[in-house]
């Protein structure tokens, strides 16, 4: 696991001392080594390329990057993992190819020799690639299929730019940084960016599963999606009875498991004491040989912890389990520590308990296995459960809807005027989009005309068969939650302390086949995560992972009206330039002052709004 950074634009217009100090902010994704490569373009061209290494795989110096084909002189810089490497350099050696390191990097590039821009097309992993072509003249950046490892890019004034975290292509100095118009709106919404927005106008994200080629000559981007989640779900439901395909899934997840064992350094695996982490241990347990290192954090509140339950379940699987307790004494440097890894606004607080979990697993291991992507796979989330509520609701006489509605509106609560809104939605895409990103107009001065994140929920609705509507919940989070905000999350959180996360669930294999998976399979009579259920009940005795779900999160409202008010009040009332934004300081205030009386929990904004004042400092957009 590694950082990447990059830029093609006029010669001697970025100071090798300038593009050192950028690759330098990305130390913390590779503490292992550090290379840089430039090469001119013609006359007055230049590519430099520069990367930071976490050594896993062929821990010699024949692993590092920037790393040149023999062949083509084609030069890649390289963040993640490629699973299948091995199959791959075994077919291309039996073309002739040779290889000199044990490692995947030099087995991309040689796909790349190979297969051109295609070869992302035969990669089973994780994965951000930049690759400089001296014979087509072009650079080809590559984001893996679900959008586990990022990267940031922006093209002006003929330049590209591009890197691992936003932070570092930044620091270049190459593209202004100008804040746009509506970043805190979306912010605000969103708790993230979506898609391949930042917060900035000139800077964006490659989306997962696309390609970006930069043709150097005339300076144009192309931007092509190489696969697509949503085909799947478009595909007839597979046939057989339950029990058939249960076996045919924990196959495909036995295989993903072991080949994310393939490692040079020490592995082992978050344990919540939930369904998808615990399923991920136990089938770590049955291939990997040897015992299994488990890791999980817990909290001083009863009603927050869920270490006792991972703790039986490791007893049960024999791991070597190791677990910390996160206080309130400690968490505000965690805090504090947590919102500076991330490059862009970043609300959702689990970061902070991920930040810890990681730092406590860093010192024991350099890989770590989770349980990612359960949830949006196997119909998880209690929200979904709302859509066929909402079906019901809108087929209605409007005699009866808009009465219902109207009072809802009316409503002293804001929860239940935030529900006015969210019913009164014109067609499933917007309930759901409604649903998960409750508007905030009152925050900023001049909110969101619409909302931006529509368009993952439109797009599942139009791709999806009709007969299927009870699955665009779940394939617009596949495509919008999960890459923008939870993969996010641990992506930083991890590499935050150079710490390789590993997805098995999210293999593509699992997601197209789970695409396919009848919606009664996944979900019935109240239950989620049917087919799931029925797998890890082969490893681990239902009543140790049997009870409702919690979502991993720290008693954040609670600690922010005791031990942390000070440093809450310090950070959100302290002075900072609050037209970074538009943010409406009065109901800022009005919002902290109902919170530590007593009079609501809002501690989410709260929290959203200590990430965006940290942000917008750290980039030089506000003092």
């Amino acid at each position: 696991m590694c950082g990447i950074l990059g830029f093609v634009g006029p010669s001697g217009k970025l100071p090798a001392h300038v593009f050192d100090l950028a690759l330098g902010l990305l130390a913390h994704r590779g503490p292992d080594a550090r290379g840089t490569w430039s090469q001119a373009v013609g006359n007055d061209r230049e590519v430099l390329l520069g990367h930071t290494r976490l050594s896993i795989l062929d821990l010699s110096d024949l692993g590092h990057q920037p790393m040149v084909s023999p062949r083509t002189g084609a030069t890649i810089v390289y963040n993640g993992e490629v699973y299948n490497f091995l199959e791959l350099r075994r077919q291309l050696e039996a073309e002739g190819y040779q290889f000199r390191s044990q490692c995947d990097t030099e087995v991309v590039l040689a796909a790349y020799d190979r297969w051109g821009c295609s070869c992302v097309e035969h990669l089973n992993g994780m994965f951000a690639i930049a690759i400089y072509d001296p014979i087509r003249r072009q650079v080809m950046l590559a984001r893996d299929r679900v959008g586990i490892k990022p990267v940031y890019y922006a093209q002006a004034n003929g330049r590209l730019v591009f890197g691992s975290e936003l932070t570092a292509v930044l620091a270049l100095k190459q593209v202004d940084v100008e804040l746009r118009p509506d970043a805190a709106a979306e912010y605000f919404a969103y708790n993230c960016f979506p898609r391949d927005t930042t917060p900035l106008l000139h800077h964006h994200k490659l989306r997962p599963g696309f390609c970006l080629l930069y043709d150097i000559d005339r300076e144009t981007t192309t931007v092509n999606r190489y696969w697509d989640a949503l085909d799947g779900y478009a595909q007839p439901p597979w046939s057989g009875d339950e029990q058939e395909l249960a076996d045919r899934l924990e196959a495909l997840w036995l295989d993903a498991v072991k080949i994310r064992l393939i490692s040079d350094v020490p592995l082992g695996t978050f344990l919540s004491g939930g369904i998808d982490s615990s399923l991920v241990t136990a089938l770590m347990t049955r291939v990997a040989g040897g015992t299994v290192k488990t890791f999980t954090i817990g909290f001083s509140l009863p009603e927050m912890d869920e270490a006792p339950f991972a703790r039986k379940i490791a007893e049960h699987l024999g791991t070597e389990h190791h677990e910390q307790y996160v206080t309130p004494a400690g968490l505000e440097e965690a805090m504090v520590r947590a919102v500076d890894l991330y490059d862009e606004p970043f609300a959702d607080s689990s970061c902070i308990p991920t930040a810890v979990l990681s730092e406590m697993t860093r010192k024991h291991v350099t890989v770590a296995l989770s349980g990612d992507g359960g949830d949006e796979l196997h119909y998880g989330y209690v929200r979904y459960l709302r859509t066929s509520q909402y079906r019901m609701f809108s087929r209605l006489p409007g005699l009866v809807r808009r009465p219902v509605v109207a009072l809802l509106r009316r409503s002293s609560s804001s929860r239940h005027r935030q529900w006015a809104k969210v019913l009164e939605a014109a067609d499933l895409a917007t309930f759901y989009s409604r649903q998960i990103a409750p508007r905030k107009d009152d925050l900023v001065v001049h909110p969101l005309s619409s909302l931006v994140g529509d368009q993952g929920a439109a797009d599942a609705q139009a791709r999806l068969p009709a007969s299927s509507w009870r699955e665009v919940p779940p394939a617009a989070d596949l495509i919008g939650y999960l890459p923008d905000d939870l993969l996010v999350k641990v992506d930083r959180a991890s590499m935050g302390v150079a710490l390789e996360v590993r997805v098995p669930l999210l293999d593509y294999r699992a997601v197209e086949f789970c695409s396919r998976i009848p919606t009664h399979m996944k979900y019935r009579n109240g239950i989620t995560k049917c087919l799931m259920r029925r797998i890890l009940g082969k490893y681990v005795p239902p009543e140790l992972w049997q009870r409702p779900k919690r979502g991993f999160a720290i008693p954040i409202a609670t600690w922010f009206r005791q031990e942390l008010r000070p440093w809450l009040l310090d950070t959100l009332t302290g002075r900072w330039d609050w037209t970074v934004g538009q943010i409406r300081r009065e109901h800022v205030e009005r919002l902290i002052q109902l919170h530590l009386d007593g009079r609501g929990n809002h501690s989410a904004v709260l929290w959203a709004l200590v990430s965006w004042r940290h942000w917008v400092h750290k980039v030089g957009l506000s003092s």
